[in-house]
């Protein structure tokens, strides 16, 4: 792991300790400044253990049928919470009719929650992140949009990649372990599902994901094992009449 983040957390305690004692304001900010970056690095380490654990396939998922609407509304509220720091809200658009997808719903709203907080991130301060969801007959889609840095063309098939952070002198002062979009992609795959993202420097991002809907996906097992039945019967067939 890089150790510049503990030297920068080390930096922040030094700081208000050189050159005898220092006004209470200048202890409180470089207190902060640690609470803020010690936060960034629980959150590094989190990611790590997590992305280990995905490669030895030993995170643990309880698929079941479950409403997409309700997760969805989960992450919404949460990405409300993040966003409040930066006086960001999401604005959100779908149906509440219930949408039944087979998914580990707490796997899924964590996925969700991760592009959230990436497209809060990125966006300047006071405006809104949109999420709209669109019904169709075999799947479901979730548009989660932003209007802040957007990403270079040259970047795009790299944003999914571990520890890629943005070249921009922007982007790369943002507090981020590189890691989240490549956890929401193993997620949202996991879930039978895709993920995409466009971008237009200096006007948007947006990254959209697919998820199938429990009916469909059911209805195309069935198909699917309805056409081997078939296609042994016409071997069976074939077969005798040799």
């Amino acid at each position: 792991m890089n150790c510049a983040p503990l030297t920068a957390l080390r930096g922040e305690a030094e700081i208000p300790l050189r050159h005898g004692s220092k006004p209470e304001a200048v202890y409180r900010d470089a207190l902060e400044r640690i609470v803020t970056q010690s936060l960034e690095m629980g959150r590094l380490v989190d990611d790590l253990v997590f992305l280990s654990r995905s490669e030895t396939d030993t995170i643990r998922f309880e698929p079941r049928r479950t409403d997409l609407v309700s997760i969805v509304a989960d992450a919404v509220h949460e990405g409300e919470i993040l966003g409040r720091a930066k006086g960001i809200s999401i604005k959100a658009g779908y149906s509440t009719r219930p949408v039944w997808i087979t998914a580990d719903a707490q796997r899924l709203k964590q996925a969700l929650v991760i592009i959230l907080d990436n497209a809060i991130k990125y966006s300047p301060r006071d405006r809104s992140v949109n999420l709209n969801m669109t019904v169709m007959d075999w799947h479901a889609e979730i548009a989660i949009r932003d209007k802040g840095l957007g990403i270079p063309a040259e970047e795009i098939p790299k944003v999914f990649e571990r520890f890629y952070r943005g070249r921009s002198p922007r982007a790369s002062r943002q507090l981020g372990s590189g890691l989240g979009l490549a956890i929401a992609k193993w997620l949202i795959e996991k879930h039978r599902g895709e993920i995409a993202l466009t971008s237009e420097v200096g006007s948007f991002t947006e990254v959209v994901v697919r998820l199938p809907r429990a009916d469909a996906t059911a209805s195309a097992d069935a198909n699917a094992a309805a056409a081997v039945v078939v296609l042994k019967k016409k071997l069976r067939a074939k077969t005798g009449s040799e």
